[in-house]
């Protein structure tokens, strides 16, 4: 059997019509336990892209039947080969394999081991994958005082929602009025969330294409003050800008 090449392919649900993400040969066939991942990852509201950037080992499937491997029964020494394969194609930083494996001096051998006429048999390569150390310049804080570097009332609000809503950029940008919920009491709004909040929704009708993350709605408190800030900004009523 020749080399089986595969794909990662969006497709039309025959439930409901929406785009999703599969699996397929070079005849089209789907890959059924890929297939059936994908599924799960969608019962498990993981967004699109994520679904199709986490959920396709397109390359490692083709890669281990140009090597006649089972893809089920890989090894921790199968897949550091299959990374190196990445990092030569382009595919992948060429720094990671190379944290795979690190080079140590035995200075005690163990027992039957030679260390050779130069000692070059003490230095071996052991495996290990390194987590790169985080700098302390790497995280960035909001300071109140960054704010009134932004002029426009529209753009401190989103900013400042950004910043203590913890909301992510999509959701920012797709909020409208009427996800506003900045009375300590949003009861006649008949919304039953106690204190000030902001409703994230995915919406697919966004005028400038904003598109939430998540497929589900999620409800973040914010800071009382947020609401001074709001009243200064224009938002859209229903649809956003």
């Amino acid at each position: 059997m020749g080399v089986m090449n595969f794909r990662a392919a969006c497709a039309e649900s025959h439930v409901d019509g929406h785009p999703l993400w599969v699996v397929v040969d070079d005849s089209y066939r789907l890959h059924n336990e890929i297939c059936m991942f994908l599924a799960l990852l969608r019962g498990m509201g993981q967004p699109f892209n994520t679904e199709k950037v986490y959920g396709i080992p397109t390359a490692l499937l083709t890669w281990c039947s140009d090597r006649g491997l089972n893809w089920k029964q890989v090894t921790l020494l199968d897949l550091a080969r299959f990374l190196r394969f990445c990092s030569r194609n382009g595919w992948m930083d060429a720094e990671l394999p190379a944290r795979l494996s690190e080079t140590k001096y035995l200075n005690w051998l163990p027992p039957g081991k030679e260390a050779g006429e130069d000692g070059q048999f003490r230095t071996v390569g052991t495996q290990m994958l390194k987590l790169p150390e985080l700098s302390k310049e790497a995280a960035d804080y909001l300071a109140p005082e960054r704010l009134q570097v932004v002029t426009w009332a529209r753009d401190r609000f989103l900013v400042a929602l950004l910043g203590c809503g913890g909301k992510r950029i999509s959701e920012v940008l797709g909020v409208r009025r009427q996800d506003m919920h900045l009375p300590s009491d949003s009861q006649r709004l008949g919304c039953r969330v106690e204190g000030p909040h902001i409703h994230a929704r995915r919406r697919a009708d966004n005028v400038n294409k904003a598109l939430a993350k998540s497929r589900f709605s999620r409800v973040t408190p914010v800071a009382e003050g947020l609401a001074g800030l709001s009243t200064a900004c224009s938002l859209p009523p229903t649809a956003g800008h």
